[in-house]
């Protein structure tokens, strides 16, 4: 993962598709910005 990579939600939907990731958990205002 790349530095400070957990803060953009672009990436982090790229690196859940590539490492094929099924669970997570997410900090509310994050999954706000994830959904």
């Amino acid at each position: 993962a790349r530095r400070a990579g957990h803060q953009e939600p672009a990436y982090m939907a790229q690196v859940i598709r590539e490492q094929r990731i099924t669970l997570m958990h997410f900090v509310p205002s994050m999954l706000d910005v994830f959904l």
